[in-house]
């Protein structure tokens, strides 16, 4: 194989594995509502979602950090900050 090649295949390989890295996902429910934290790539930060009880995703909010994401979590839904579980 040559050195080009080899570079293509390593830079794949490490591609790859980077988006099967596992995301940090964070989730509070309540009887009529779900809600998730869930990380995306650095560059893109953190998301806010809300679901109604049927399921159907009513909000998604684009947050900086996993901190600001709970802190609008706290201000929009009033969600306490020590309340979300890791999601598995």
């Amino acid at each position: 194989m040559s050195l080009r090649a080899t570079l293509h295949s390593q830079t794949c390989a490490s591609f790859r594995n980077e988006m099967e890295k596992r995301f940090e996902k964070y989730i509070f429910k309540t009887d009529n509502e779900t809600f998730f934290i869930e990380e995306d790539l650095p560059e893109v930060g953190w998301y806010l979602y809300r679901f109604d009880r049927n399921g159907q995703c009513t909000h998604d909010y684009l947050q900086d950090s996993k901190d600001h994401a709970i802190k609008f979590a706290l201000d929009q839904f009033q969600i306490p900050i020590n309340s979300w579980n890791v999601e598995s």
